[in-house]
């Protein structure tokens, strides 16, 4: 059975049997393996024929390059269903905030009031970010502009100085600078420019606000494919966009499913696919990083009794909103050595 995992995972068959191994010990040998690689032959088997294709006669460049086009189809209706077939970037990425945030319990945590985080401003003036909008004083940066956006642009437009110095100044302040709210999401829009970067997302500890930057991948992307991206930021499954719409409900349970037809793993995750799709990926260098860390996921979630985390083969899904949760019990200032 490691041999099979070892196919859809694309990680060393002795490191899995030896893992999987372990966990199979500590938790009486229920043959969780077993039975998560048969659920999922089971799914693609289904999901295939449902692409009009053969379970049983079907490549892996056949099933990838039908997923793009059943992607494509859907991502049509999707942005039809909400008005926004001939929308631009800006109009599709408040509205796919505006989708999540309402769809999604966002946690809450200790973060920077609105007074506090425009004195830090005016304490340490972000001059790079300044000069790029055209403003003299962080004071009218500050009065004019979203904190929160002007919170996630520091966070790439200032140097990792200028952050680190603006979060130890943050960590200084007593408690009634912070408060306790829900994690916000925000649009950064095409005003920025098209960023060049190697990550989706961004994301700023200090006021607890995440988001997409705007690279040219992102800016090409779809509704669906921008709704994909949030969920996978707020460490949900991309399709739980399914819950939006019934147009795209084909796509539910689709987030671990791994397909290792003839030796190529293809992954249904729905944020795989979009990627895949907008950056007109060939089959080669296509992304599946999302479906097998899901799928390694549900497989370790399946055991009660758990190998340390540092013993795990694949990483622990390690979003933004999970790097800036705080305990609910204290604010920032006093867990600022922790993170």
């Amino acid at each position: 059975m490691s041999k099979a995992l070892s196919a859809l995972l694309e990680h060393s068959e002795k490191r899995l049997s030896k893992l999987v191994a372990q966990l199979e010990d500590k938790n009486g040998y229920p043959s969780h393996d077993v039975r998560a690689t048969a659920d999922n032959i089971q799914k693609i088997r289904q999901k295939v024929a449902e692409l009009g294709l053969d379970p049983d006669d079907t490549t892996g460049a056949e099933l990838y390059h039908a997923l793009l086009l059943r992607f494509e189809s859907d991502a049509r209706r999707f942005d039809e269903h909400f008005g926004l077939h001939l929308a631009g970037f800006d109009q599709k990425i408040q509205k796919a905030v505006e989708l999540v945030s309402l769809n999604s319990n966002l946690p809450e945590r200790w973060v920077l009031k609105a007074t506090a985080a425009k004195k830090l401003l005016k304490q340490h003036p972000p001059k790079k970010l300044m000069k790029q909008l055209g403003y003299r004083s962080a004071e009218s940066l500050a009065k004019r502009e979203d904190l929160a956006e002007i919170y996630l642009a520091a966070e790439v437009v200032e140097s990792p100085t200028w952050n680190r110095a603006h979060f130890k100044l943050a960590s200084q302040l007593d408690t009634t600078a912070f408060e306790r709210r829900a994690l916000k999401l925000q649009a950064l829009s095409s005003r920025w420019g098209v960023w060049d970067a190697d990550d989706q997302y961004v994301a700023s500890s200090d006021y607890g606000v995440l988001g997409l930057l705007p690279t040219d991948e992102v800016q090409s992307m779809s509704l669906l494919g921008l709704v994909a991206l949030m969920l996978d930021e707020i460490d949900a499954k991309p399709s739980d966009a399914a819950k939006l719409s019934q147009t795209v409900a084909w796509w539910s349970g689709t987030d671990s499913l791994i397909a290792a037809l003839d030796g190529e793993p293809v992954s249904l995750n729905l944020k795989d696919v979009a990627l895949n799709h907008s950056n007109n990926s060939d089959l080669g260098e296509h992304m599946r990083s999302s479906g097998q860390q899901s799928f390694w996921k549900n497989l370790i979630e399946r055991y009660e009794n758990q190998i340390p985390a540092a013993e795990d083969i694949l990483p622990r899904f390690e979003s933004p909103i999970l790097n800036i949760k705080a305990p609910l019990n204290q604010p920032a200032f006093e867990y600022v050595e922790d993170m």
